[in-house]
């Protein structure tokens, strides 16, 4: 699915920590911001194409975090709906609540790079 006009980062990005950088040790602190961010994209297949199948939701909560990727379709069109909020009661994350992040960061940044194939009429 292409990302969009992105102005913004994604949902996620910087309330958590920043989802895209793979190599940070779990021991490395990181933004804790409570917040709420929403990530609406929708996409039409060109005439004469359709798309396969919708893709998987996903889910990811723990006790700090809920991030939800819903993906529908009406008619032609497919969209997905991401929303991630996070409560902490501290602006840093650093040792056991770091590393709860860190376990959930790259299950969230899978949710992005999701393929959808587009098939003949």
């Amino acid at each position: 699915m292409p990302p969009g006009l992105r102005l913004l980062p994604f949902p996620g990005d910087l309330l958590i920590g920043r989802i895209f950088v793979r190599n940070l040790p779990s021991t490395e602190p990181t933004p804790c911001w409570s917040g709420t961010a929403v990530d609406d994209l929708s996409i039409e297949p060109p005439k004469g194409k359709h798309f396969e199948k919708v893709p998987a939701d996903v889910s990811v909560t723990t006790e700090n975090v809920t991030f939800i990727a819903h993906w529908a379709q009406t008619d032609r069109v497919i969209s997905v709906h991401r929303v991630l909020t996070s409560k902490f009661d501290q602006p840093l994350c650093i040792g056991p609540l770091r590393k709860s992040m860190a376990d959930i960061i790259p299950k969230i940044a899978a949710a992005y790079p999701t393929q959808i194939a587009i098939v003949d009429d």
